[in-house]
């Protein structure tokens, strides 16, 4: 039950209204207004009024270790479920620490636009490579494209896609998690049960 000062549940309402995906032409398929997740959508907005709502400069707004209090645009989306804000969250958090990493490693000026669309560029293939989870199909995926090349994505941003992981990417933002993940080397295998 919310109480006085809960940010929690958002308006106030005490349940979600979350409308059934319409089904395809063909069984087994179902139609979206949205492009799946992996190409960051929900982390980028749709729309150009979502993106400047979400950014703060080059980097994407988060709050108290969260993503900013309204979720209307993912609310209102058929399949909104807790993970994926969650998801969000983190995706944001690497967004700015890419952010941070081309600033150190690419040695020259950057404008805001450049570096945000930049970042975004290798956020969203770090997180199709997670999606595949497996890096001999983004290599195999490589083949397909002119465009996977340090022109388009710089030497860091590619080393930055290369080098991560589900893994370094809880790690990089979560670091009390490396007793549970320590051991393990995929995020989606069972964690190790820290006693304490």
């Amino acid at each position: 039950m919310a109480t006085e000062g809960d940010h929690w549940p958002p308006g106030g309402k005490m349940f979600i209204e979350i409308e059934r995906t319409r089904k395809g032409d063909a069984d087994g398929v179902f139609l979206g207004e949205d492009t799946h997740w992996w190409d960051g959508w929900q982390s980028y907005g749709t729309t150009s009024e979502q993106q400047k709502w979400l950014r703060d400069g080059e980097k994407l707004t988060v709050e108290s270790g969260t993503i900013p209090g309204s979720l209307d645009f993912l609310v209102k989306r058929a399949g909104f479920w807790t993970g994926w804000a969650a998801l969000h969250t983190l995706f944001a958090l690497d967004h700015n620490a890419i952010c941070e990493h081309l600033r150190k490693e690419e040695k020259r000026a950057w404008g805001e636009e450049e570096l945000f669309q930049t970042a975004r560029l290798v956020n969203v293939a770090l997180m199709a490579k997670i999606h595949l989870m497996a890096s001999r199909r983004l290599k195999s995926d490589r083949f397909f494209t002119d465009d996977y090349n340090d022109e388009h994505y710089t030497k860091a941003g590619l080393d930055w896609i290369n080098n991560s992981s589900m893994k370094t990417v809880l790690l990089r933002h979560f670091p009390e998690l490396a007793p549970a993940l320590g051991p393990i080397g995929n995020a989606f295998a069972p964690w190790v049960r820290v006693v304490r």
